[in-house]
């Protein structure tokens, strides 16, 4: 642990670099001078997801052999203060406008078709054939990064035929980090990439690049060559260093706008199916993931075509008093729907169908006082159960279910996994 804890740091500061067997308080006192000193080699401090990583590096060391230590620097409450500087480092990093981290972005509909109409992707070279086949896996199966990859063989594959057409799934049960495996993990997902027809049908693809690998290796992705040294990829298996830059590389040769990362792949596939209309849980059943809030995280943003209409909005109000109308959102019918789940569009009534205003004569007069019957007695959750008013907003991003209430407030919240959408008692 020498990079984590140079000597000549804890020479400085009087501390031991043999620090796994310190007790809870003198390695709290360690961490809490750590977490707020550190730095790169060159003097530049850490990213969040640095410093994460270093402490997460630390737990692992000393809870792992030889030292098999009981506790936990990341929840314990001896912890808590070191832990608190460095949340505290994070914070002033990012006041200092030192915080450039960004999550794993989605693959924009411009650059994705710009991706496939750049000719990076095809058949008629090892390279470009491999680079579909790695493409369509991690896409289609919402793969993480490089997760499993070098693993992958020649044989890992099985091709169906049913009734729902061709695809092709993993002949086993793959480890991963959400389903790494125990009596507990009998959830794994089925994962599916099925025919699309065509010249560049990803299963048909499989099919040609497994023909095409070397006999005498067995991995699934070999190092690609020319057909003049001999066929079109040599025995050796590429290695992880390649397989981890496979979509910077793809990136770089299609003249996107951004170098996207593997993972980039597993972000687009989880996003596009939730903008599609498909809910969250099922969602789950092809990600993987153990949890919606996991799926939900991903959609944390709007796009840009969402964001580049709110700044012509803005514009518009600085010009004219005529502001721009948000974008269309389709109506909903039925009950308990999610925000993405497939709408049912409720089509606009045909010119012949509008009837026409009544007749001045036709309209009849306004009842007599009399005859206006008492507003009816407001119904609350404990005896009946009726949706809470017009939904506008189904749920917002915290899943929490928002409603009209009859006062036309938005404060009314029911939780989705109630049974029913009823009367909140607080604007009865």
């Amino acid at each position: 642990m020498s990079s984590i804890f140079p000597p000549e740091w804890c020479v400085r500061r009087d501390l031991s670099p043999d620090f796994e067997e310190f007790p809870a308080d003198k390695l709290s006192e360690m961490l809490r001078k750590f977490y707020g000193e550190v730095r790169k080699v060159d003097g530049q401090t850490y990213s969040r997801n640095g410093l994460a990583g270093l402490r997460s590096a630390i737990h692992r060391h000393i809870t792992s052999a030889p030292w098999h230590r009981k506790i936990n620097i990341l929840q314990d409450a001896e912890f808590k203060a070191a832990n608190n500087v460095l949340i505290g480092t994070l914070k002033l990093n990012k006041r200092a406008g030192l915080d450039n981290t960004k999550s794993f972005a989605d693959i924009s509909q411009e650059d994705m078709q710009r991706l496939m109409a750049s000719g990076v992707f095809g058949l008629e070279t090892a390279q470009k054939l491999q680079d579909w086949v790695w493409f369509s896996l991690q896409f289609y199966l919402c793969r993480r990064g490089c997760e499993g990859v070098r693993e992958l063989k020649k044989d890992s594959f099985q091709f169906v035929h049913n009734r729902e057409g061709e695809y092709v799934q993993l002949k086993y049960n793959e480890a991963s980090k959400n389903h790494p495996g125990g009596f507990k993990n009998t959830n794994d997902p089925q994962k599916k990439m099925f025919s699309t027809g065509g010249p560049m049908c990803p299963v048909n693809a499989l099919k040609v690049y497994i023909q095409k690998l070397h006999p005498d290796c067995d991995a699934l992705y070999q190092r690609p060559q020319t057909p003049n040294d001999g066929g079109w990829y040599a025995p050796f298996p590429l290695g992880i260093k390649k397989l981890q830059g496979m979509m910077s590389r793809i990136s770089l040769l299609a003249g996107l706008s951004k170098r996207y990362t593997n993972h980039c792949l597993r972000a687009t596939c989880i996003t596009t199916l939730m903008r599609s209309g498909y809910d969250p849980i099922t969602v789950t059943r092809l990600s993987g993931h153990r949890n919606v809030a996991s799926v939900m995280s991903y959609c944390r943003d709007t796009t840009d075509q969402v964001k580049r209409h709110m700044g012509s909005t803005l514009t518009s109000s600085l010009s004219s008093q005529h502001v721009t109308s948000p974008p269309p959102r389709p109506s909903v019918t039925g009950r308990h729907l999610h925000p993405f789940a497939p709408h049912t569009i409720s089509a606009p009534p045909a010119a012949s169908a509008i009837s026409a205003p009544p007749a001045a004569s036709a309209i009849s007069a306004p009842p007599a006082a009399s005859a206006i019957s008492a507003p009816p007695v407001p119904t609350t959750s404990a005896n009946l159960d009726i949706p809470c008013g017009p939904r506008v907003e189904p749920y917002d991003m915290n899943m929490n279910c928002l409603r009209y209430c009859q006062k036309g407030n938005f404060d009314c919240f029911l939780s989705p996994s109630r049974s029913s959408n009823v009367l909140c008692t607080k604007h009865v």
